[in-house]
This record gives structure tokens, sequence and C-alpha cells, in this order.
């Protein structure tokens, strides 16, 4: 073990046993795990908001008008986002096995597949 035989393996179940106020402890880390959550979905959206927002610059006429259209954009991934949260119960399964299609692809296939372009 890394940290020693008397740390569970989750560090969070440890906190009980810690010197320290293990209450505030746990609301510190359970806000920070809300942060971290906010702040990645924002990452992930970002990209998709401004990619439909460079196909609909051209059609918006005013400032004004496109601030609105970007924001209602912003909004409308949101909602689709929550949405397929809600509707979908396997969304999370299923977002695990495109992405472990996509790593084995991009770590394993394409630099074989490089290799053997470069050298064979």
């Amino acid at each position: 073990y890394m940290f020693g035989s008397t740390v569970s393996d989750q560090v969070t179940l440890s906190l009980e046993r810690a010197p320290i106020d293990a209450e505030s402890a746990m609301k510190v880390l359970t806000w920070l795990m809300v942060v971290t959550s906010l702040s990645k979905f924002t990452l992930y959206l970002f990209p998709l908001a401004l990619g439909v927002e460079e196909i609909i610059a051209p059609y918006v006429s005013t400032d004004q008008v496109m601030e609105l259209s970007f924001m209602v954009i912003k909004m409308g991934c949101i909602v689709v986002a929550l949405f397929v949260g809600i509707c979908i119960p396997s969304f999370a399964f299923l977002c695990s096995v495109i992405g472990l299609i996509c790593t084995v692809t991009v770590s394993v296939i394409f630099p074989a597949a490089a290799h053997l372009k470069l050298f064979g």
C-alpha cells in the first residue's frame, strides 16, 4: 500500500479515523467533487457549443441577436445533456464503453498502425 496498511482502499473512508473533524472534511470533499464535476462538464461542453456557434454565426445579423443565440445554444446543450442523463438509465455505462473503445484505438491500435505504415 502506498500510504500504509492502516489506510482504507478509499481514502475518504479513512477520514472517519483521522484526528481532524471528519464531518467538516467530508463536506469540503463533497463540495470539491461537485465543483470538479461542474468544471469538467463546462470543459466538455465548450467545444461543442463553439462548433455550433460557428455554424450559426454567418446567418445572424446583429451582435445582440448573436449573443442571444449563443446563450440559447449553450442552454440547449445543457438541457439536452440533462434530459439524456435522466431518461437513459445506463448512459454512464454507454459513456464508459465509448471511452474504452476510443482509448484502445488511440493508445493501442493507432500507434501499431503508424509503426506498420512507417516501417512495415
